[in-house]
């Protein structure tokens, strides 16, 4: 619970909420804001769309063994498209590489902060459909969010509260990360939303 006079975590909760609600009614079909939140299962995304490339050379979640990059990840049947350094200009990425982009760093941040402090992005198994991925979207997010709520304002002074590797968590104060990584959800779940706009229009003249 924060202490009297800071704001700091209502404040970065309620911006992650609102992405979050966003999202979600667009991976629903539902509109955001009223009050009708869609039960766990509940998506109208389909298989088609989820793998859906809008143009050649595009990063997916492809079956072990059709990667169309050279450090593909994951744990199982299925893999992420990844290279290191990524390609210039970036590839584009279908919406299953965007919905579990945003599962990853949300499961990573938990463990790193919360957890084991152990996760590796290798050892992640990707959802081979469109409905595993929300559902796998929405299991991250709801780790993530609770224990954020947790947090108290020395968690949001300390620098290195989260120590994922490969990035600037270990160097940074936790509020600082958390405002950052807000701001990385919204842009992601907005490139989200376009592709689904951009697949419903594919076929209009």
């Amino acid at each position: 619970m924060t202490a009297p006079g800071d704001d700091r975590l209502r404040l970065l909760l309620g911006g992650l909420d609102a992405a979050w609600e966003m999202l979600d009614a667009r991976l629903t079909g539902r509109a955001p804001f009223q009050g009708d939140a869609a039960v766990d299962t509940d998506t109208d995304l389909t298989d088609d769309e989820y793998f859906w490339e809008p143009a050649s050379g595009c990063w997916s979640i492809r079956r072990r063994g059709d990667a169309e990059s050279s450090m593909p990840w994951g744990s199982g049947e299925w893999v992420m498209d990844y290279e290191r350094p990524a390609p210039q200009p970036p590839p584009i990425t279908t919406i299953a590489w965007r919905l579990c982009h945003l599962a990853q760093w949300q499961l990573m941040r938990y463990d790193w902060t919360f957890g084991s402090r152990s996760l590796q992005v290798e050892d992640i198994s990707w959802p081979g459909t469109a409905r595993d991925a929300v559902a796998f979207l929405r299991d991250s997010h709801k780790k993530w969010r609770t224990a954020l709520a947790e947090t108290t304002p020395d968690d949001l002074d300390t620098v290195g509260r989260s120590q994922m590797p490969n990035g600037l968590d270990p160097s940074v104060r936790f509020d600082d990360l958390v405002a950052w990584t807000n701001v990385e959800f919204a842009h992601h779940a907005a490139e989200v939303a376009l592709l689904r706009d951009l697949y419903r229009a594919r076929f209009r003249a």
